[in-house]
């Protein structure tokens, strides 16, 4: 009942935002920021969220292996962001706070900008429509195109393209649910990928009152490249208050180059550093 009452809501608002069109073609399509302030009601109203996660990263080949790694992450909303991510001789931090960001690997500073590996986050983290559409934007989706698609079984309202057009950055929205479906974003001309990243959002789930997806896939064109597998998540936690604090991070990885975390054999300063590009090509 209370199911069937929350979709009644849903619908209600979606007829009291329809534009009146005369024609029959247009009368039941909603625009891009119509369909995510949808999106954002669907949200729930949280103060944090912590999930923790299995990222696997495939290889390129069947032969290839692969590795896993765990992950925590924390969302404090409505704009702060961390990634703890952990592997037997490698670490990296990846911190979001507001408009900034910054990256740790190993003990060094390494980045201070976002991969489009790390923009599935902005699609849960941010839950108003003004944040979401202002983040959108910088990604290059047009939200003033908006369409219809198909993905496997279930239709979405698709923006930033025109169905079937997969070239251009567009975010895909369930269209019964109205939760996040898909995330594409093409690589750029410099990049070595070809294809563009297409993000999926699977599974999803209520937990603790808390919605959201249980699986969520990397794709290079058919291949798939990583993908993350939840396996907890808790509702409201709290963080010590410079847990997402830019500044303190980088005044304490600048400082400490030595903390960076070596194989027990030692290696010379080539291999050192080889070792970490190697890690941060996993993050790229």
């Amino acid at each position: 009942m209370k199911r069937l009452l929350q979709f009644g809501r849903i619908l209600l608002a979606a007829l009291c935002l329809l534009p009146a069109a005369p024609g029959p073609a247009t009368a039941f399509v909603l625009e891009g920021p119509q369909v995510l302030d949808l999106m954002a009601r669907q949200q729930e109203k949280l103060k944090s969220l912590q999930v923790t996660q299995t990222l696997v990263v495939h290889g390129a080949t069947v032969a290839d292996q692969g590795a896993e790694f765990e992950e925590t992450i924390a969302y404090q909303f409505p704009d702060r962001f961390r990634a703890d991510t952990r592997a037997p001789t490698h670490e990296r931090l990846h911190v979001v706070n507001r408009d900034a960001s910054l990256t740790v690997t190993d003990g060094l500073v390494t980045a201070e900008t976002e991969t489009a590996l790390d923009r599935y986050k902005d699609l849960l983290l941010h839950r108003d429509r003004v944040r979401l559409q202002n983040h959108l934007d910088r990604l290059g989706v047009d939200t003033t195109v908006n369409s219809f698609g198909r993905l496997e079984t279930e239709t979405a309202f698709v923006i930033g393209a025109r169905y079937p057009d997969l070239s251009a950055p567009q975010v895909w929205i369930d269209q019964r649910s109205f939760r996040p479906a898909r995330l594409i974003l093409p690589a750029p001309p410099y990049s070595e990928d070809t294809y563009a990243l297409d993000i999926r959002f699977q599974n999803w789930r209520e937990t603790n009152a808390v919605w959201y997806p249980w699986q969520i896939l990397f794709y290079r064109g058919d291949r798939l490249v990583r993908e993350l597998k939840i396996t907890s998540l808790e509702k409201n936690p709290s963080f010590p208050a410079d847990f997402f604090d830019l500044e303190r991070l980088k005044g304490r990885y600048r400082a400490a180059p030595s903390a960076a975390a070596v194989p027990e054999q030692p290696l010379n300063g080539a291999d050192v550093q080889k070792t970490l590009d190697d890690f941060k090509k996993i993050f790229d």
